[in-house]
């Protein structure tokens, strides 16, 4: 994630994805982006306005909690 500081105010400033930025993170095509976010493996965007942006954090934490849960899994399948 992008977090630049704002020189007058010393406040960060964060980026947030768009829904492409988000596609190309996860290197998804669009449809499989919208199974995932109805599934609920991509957590909900934030509403600007009438867009959708996603915090880069949460989508990394839900990525990362996903890959664990997954390999989990595989080694249960394992014993």
């Amino acid at each position: 994630m992008d977090i630049q500081t704002n020189a007058a105010s010393g406040r960060e400033i964060r980026q947030l994805w768009t829904r492409k930025q988000t596609q190309e993170f996860l290197n998804v095509g669009r449809s499989l982006f919208y199974e995932l976010l109805k599934s609920g493996v991509v957590p909900p965007p934030v509403k600007l306005g009438t867009a959708n942006r996603w915090i880069p954090d949460e989508v990394e934490k839900a990525i990362t909690s996903q890959k664990i849960t997954l390999d989990a899994a595989e080694q249960n399948e394992g014993n």
